[in-house]
């Protein structure tokens, strides 16, 4: 995984917002996870055409943040997501 990934969602999640948080609802597996703001944004801008790069630029602009400290933070939960099968990865 690199900036230049692409993350793409398992389409067997569904996702819901709850007011500025969210849930993913695992089907297959009959689990929820829940997602804090920052989390339901980023799952919500995986479109399956955007560079890991390209999501750390807009969480930079929607919240704010040092844009070294997105990507590394940022890295690291889609690590997360992957190894627990919620998304893939495809290479531009």
């Amino acid at each position: 995984m690199n900036l230049q990934s692409i993350p793409v969602q398992n389409q067997t999640i569904q996702f819901h917002r709850v007011d500025d948080e969210g849930l993913l609802i695992l089907t297959d597996i009959g689990k929820i996870k829940g997602l804090n703001q920052t989390a339901a944004f980023i799952w919500e801008t995986i479109d399956g055409t955007k560079t890991i790069a390209e999501i750390a630029k807009d969480v930079d602009a929607k919240f704010n943040s040092q844009l070294s400290s997105i990507q590394n933070d940022l890295i690291e939960f889609l690590t997360q997501l992957k190894n627990r099968s919620l998304i893939y990865l495809k290479e531009r």
